[in-house]
Parts: C-alpha cells; structure tokens; sequence
C-alpha cells in the first residue's frame, strides 16, 4: 500500500517537473523502483528510531537479550515485562527535591 503511494507520488513529481519545463515525459523504472526502496528505507530507520525512543520495541529488545544471554531461563511475557518496566519506573521517591 505505501509502496504503491510512493510510486503514484514519485511519477506526479516528475510528470509536474517535467511539465513545468515543457519537455516531453521519460519516467525510467528502474530510477523510480531505485527511489522508492531509497525512501522505505529511510523511513523504516526511522520508524526504529521513534520505536526505540518511546520504548515501544522494549519487550523485542528483552526478547533478543534474554535468547542471547539467558538460554536456561523462560522469559517474561508480555504483561509481566511490562508490569515489571512500570513498576521500577513509577516505585520510589521521583522528584528532584
């Protein structure tokens, strides 16, 4: 579905450009398909940044960790991870005064 979006806005941006200039419309595929997996890309580093920034991808990361440094031991669910993560961030005294 974005790829399809990108694709229909990359072909308007060059048809308008070439519009503009009056000359005759070349869209090269392989420039488009080129752009389209530069800007995926780009946005789904992006996506991992925002992911990583707000703790969204935590469990993933615990997920990983614990496959790699805890083989002997079942990890947490979910819920648990979570509860754990909100109970060490919220328990205790947190101000600055």
């Amino acid at each position: 579905m974005f790829r399809e979006a990108l694709n229909k806005l990359i072909s308007f941006m060059v048809r308008q450009a070439h519009h503009e200039r009056n000359q005759k419309l070349t869209v090269h595929p392989e420039l488009v398909e080129g752009l389209n997996q530069y800007f995926l890309s780009k946005l789904k580093a992006f996506w991992r940044v925002v992911r990583r920034l707000s703790g969204d991808d935590a469990y993933e990361r615990y997920l990983q960790h614990h496959a790699e440094h805890h083989q002997g031991d079942t990890p947490l669910s979910k819920e648990a991870f979570f509860k754990q993560w909100q109970d060490e961030k919220w328990n205790g005294i947190k101000r600055c005064c």
